[in-house]
């Protein structure tokens, strides 16, 4: 049995590794980009593991939140990739995560954690203030470590398993 998510959003401060997420996660993808950088969206389908979906990776600069407040408005849930390896931008993603509203289930990809001086999964949770019940799990997006899991942790949540 497949079960179906009409939208996974994939969002996160600039350069925390959404792209490659997405392209980890696709078994195709496509990116609207210029020099490198993400102006419109990230496309891709996932079927893995009885779970196939559809999802948008956004850009990460503010100048670009009206698309993200676009693609926000109607999704099954967000997987929010930050930079373990960059603290300073938690603050712009706890602000991501404010748009999305609480009604959406989220996970935390904690991408880049092999990188020198990146911080563990607890200490992005309180940086964050986020609830005791928000997984935070550390991924390596370039190598497809942790993203799997990621998806899979959101999909129990969407269909209420946990």
């Amino acid at each position: 049995m497949t079960v179906y998510f009409p939208r996974i959003l994939v969002t996160g401060p600039f350069n925390a590794g959404k792209s490659t997420v997405v392209k980890a996660l696709a078994e195709k993808s496509i990116s609207i980009d210029r020099m490198g950088t993400t102006v419109a969206f990230d496309y891709g389908n996932v079927n893995i593991t009885g779970i196939e979906a559809e999802i948008f990776g956004t850009p990460g600069q503010e100048r670009f939140e009206f698309i993200f407040k676009i693609f926000a408005r109607e999704v099954s849930g967000v997987l929010l990739v930050v930079d373990a390896s960059h603290p300073d931008e938690l603050a712009r993603a706890r602000q991501m995560l404010d748009l999305v509203g609480p009604r959406i289930p989220y996970v935390i990809l904690a991408n880049k954690s092999d990188l020198p001086g990146a911080i563990p999964p607890e200490e992005i949770a309180h940086r964050m203030k986020l609830p005791d019940d928000v997984p935070v799990v550390p991924t390596v997006a370039t190598e497809n470590k942790g993203v799997r899991d990621a998806l899979l942790m959101l999909a129990e949540m969407i269909i209420g398993v946990r």
